[in-house]
């Protein structure tokens, strides 16, 4: 039985020469690739090798060279667009003089801050608003949803609100609210 090996630390081993604190999984002797771990890599350096055990002797395991290499941070956002007065009107509308909360969280950001931005359309003109996370909290804001946000725009009547939302310099989500005259 072949298999590849992480860890964190190659110095801990057992008396065997197999590292004691780390991820592994069984691999085939013709394959060439893996990529079966239950859980992810957290963010960081690892330490990955084969371990083969040979046919003839198999209480001795063979060892590949061992390859260092760097986990990057993941992103795992959430957000969340509503209308704070959730008894009047359905999800997914608003209404003018009505207020709407904005929320964004970093599933992933345990002892970190995410900066995010969210833009939405204001008096026909885009208007961003910057903010910081802190850790895996929900950072909420609201939104006063007053005249003129829907109405004609470029000759088109319109009544839809889209918020954008964006995190390390990319679009991470966008979404809307009707607003009902």
């Amino acid at each position: 039985m072949d298999s590849v090996e992480f860890t964190r630390s190659p110095g801990i081993t057992d008396e065997l020469g197999l590292w004691t604190a780390g991820i592994w999984g069984a691999v085939g002797c013709d394959q060439r690739s893996w990529t079966g771990t239950s859980n992810r890599l957290v963010p960081g350096i690892w330490y990955a090798r084969v371990v083969s055990y040979g046919e003839e002797d198999v209480d001795t395991p063979l060892f590949s060279n061992v390859v260092r290499f760097r986990v990057r941070y993941w992103q795992d956002f959430r957000f969340r667009l509503a209308t704070v007065h959730t008894g009047a009107v359905p999800a997914g509308y608003t209404y003018n003089g009505d207020t709407v909360r904005a929320a964004f969280r970093d599933l992933n950001g345990r002892g970190r801050s995410t900066r995010y931005r969210v833009c939405y359309r204001r008096n026909w003109q885009d208007v961003c608003v910057r903010r910081r996370t802190r850790g895996t909290d929900w950072n909420a804001w609201r939104v006063d949803i007053a005249p003129p946000w829907a109405g004609f725009n470029n000759g088109r009547y319109t009544r839809r609100v889209v918020f954008r939302w964006y995190a390390g310099g990319r679009l991470i989500e966008k979404d809307s609210l009707i607003v009902l005259e």
